[in-house]
């Protein structure tokens, strides 16, 4: 009998090849550490768990090699930094079978879609890492088998301290399971980051050819985190920069506050002035300065974010960066993700449908004059009228001179703590209502 030495790659099954899980069902007795014997619990296998020096496993094996079929279960694939130099130092060639498993090297490359053919390979297990800054430094490319003593974090700073440029560098964590995490970064930020799993990391120079800079239009949603898609939140994560816009200096950006909550990275945040004025001349300057400042970001490599409450193509200052970006900026990656729109969350939250069947709705700005109102609720069966503001009181008069204020509901500042549901607008007391307001009108009723 011989025994058999067995990738069973990152860690997932999924990743298991066909011919190790053929023999790993075969043997008899499965040697390992205690997470990947923990694997193939439900076959009942007689378990020799590999915990501290390696001698006790190879005694048992030298003992039991002629009376039982024995699998010696490794990590990735047997021929990188696993157990395989010892057991073929204790066995005789003809003593053995190795069975190749896909690599966390394989699999790390392959998660961030480049090559690994001309990368230095090192690993920190059980090694001090003294020469490790002159190693990298004189790499264009490094990939680091990561140590539990010494995780990102700390092997960020110790680059750092030893004089090594601020380098891309792509932690990718837990590795084919659920809660796997792939944080793509430099290792100034990644030095702020505490707390990792198992950890494989690629160091990279700046090579703005190897990683193309990438703009993200975001929608973020009317103001709950929670509310935020799976998309947003996972490029989110892996962005570099996040651009946020308020209206002046003293604004609070409640945009910047919603990013805070939900990613899981340490964000540099860039606040974009875009004042409130209706001048097309100042904003343009506002527009062209905003671009101008985000580009130069984008080339450098950098994958960045412009983040916009609801959704960008509805009512949204991103409409008009992303004008000026195409026109001026025609080279740069853009790519915009939704979000849930303002009025979207305030049907749900005043439980108040838009429309069924054949009806027709409009989406419809307050204007000062309310002509484009009146019309629309001539015209259509619902219609939802954004950018109120100061115009709420002039609108309830409206509504209630057509007879619908019975039929229109009122949601302020939906998503955030402060949300209000007003249904019927016969009476308004409070004049700011209209502020952070979304008024639903339907002819055919609430539901």
């Amino acid at each position: 009998m011989k025994v058999y030495v067995i990738g069973i790659g990152p860690g997932s099954k999924d990743y298991l090849l066909p011919v190790a899980k053929s023999r790993i069902e075969k043997c008899d007795c499965l040697i390992g550490a205690g997470r990947l014997l923990d694997l193939f619990k439900d076959l009942g296998k007689e378990e020799v768990r590999i915990e501290g020096p390696l001698a006790k496993a190879i005694a048992y094996i030298k003992k039991y090699k002629h009376k039982k079929r024995i699998a010696v279960l490794v990590s990735g694939d047997p021929g990188i930094y696993s157990l395989l130099g010892k057991l073929s130092k204790a066995l005789r060639p003809r003593e053995y079978v190795v069975i190749p498993g896909i690599s966390a090297l394989s699999l790390a490359f392959a998660k961030i879609g480049e090559s690994w053919n001309d990368a230095k390979i090192i690993s920190l297990h059980g090694r001090k890492p003294d020469n490790l800054t002159s190693e990298i430094r004189a790499s264009s490319k490094v990939f680091l088998f990561t140590d539990a003593g010494f995780p990102p974090n700390k092997i960020a700073a110790c680059l750092l301290k030893n004089g090594l440029e601020n380098r891309r560098v792509v932690v990718l964590e837990n590795l084919s399971y659920p809660n796997e995490r792939i944080i793509d970064t430099d290792l100034r930020r990644l030095s702020r980051i505490e707390g990792w799993g198992l950890c494989t990391m690629i160091i990279k120079s700046r090579n703005r050819k190897a990683h193309k800079g990438k703009l993200y239009g975001i929608g973020i949603g009317p103001g709950d985190p929670k509310l935020i898609t799976l998309k947003a939140k996972e490029i989110l994560d892996r962005c570099d920069t996040v651009f946020v816009p308020k209206s002046s200096d003293d604004a609070t950006s409640w945009a910047r506050s919603i990013v805070e909550e939900v990613t899981s990275t340490e964000k540099s945040f860039v606040e974009l002035i875009f004042p409130m004025t209706k001048d097309r001349a100042i904003l343009n300057r506002y527009w062209r300065r905003a671009a101008n400042i985000i580009a130069k970001e984008v080339n450098k490599g950098e994958r960045v974010a412009f983040v916009t409450i609801g959704d960008p193509f509805i009512y949204s200052t991103y409409v008009y960066l992303l004008k000026t970006m195409r026109r001026n900026f025609p080279d740069i990656e853009i790519e915009t993700i939704p979000g849930i729109s303002a009025f979207n969350a305030a049907a749900a939250a005043s439980d108040f449908a838009l429309v069924e069947g054949n009806e027709r709705m409009a989406i419809v700005p307050v204007t000062e004059s309310l002509e484009n109102v009146r019309e629309a609720l001539e015209e259509f069966d619902t219609v939802v009228l954004m950018k109120v503001g100061a115009k709420l009181r002039k609108v309830a008069l409206l509504l209630k001179e057509v007879g619908l204020a019975e039929r229109a509901v009122l949601v302020s500042r939906v998503g955030h703590k402060g949300e209000k549901i007003i249904s019927g607008l016969t009476s308004l007391r409070d004049k700011k209502m209209g502020y952070m307001s979304v008024i639903i009108v339907r002819k055919g009723g609430k539901g």
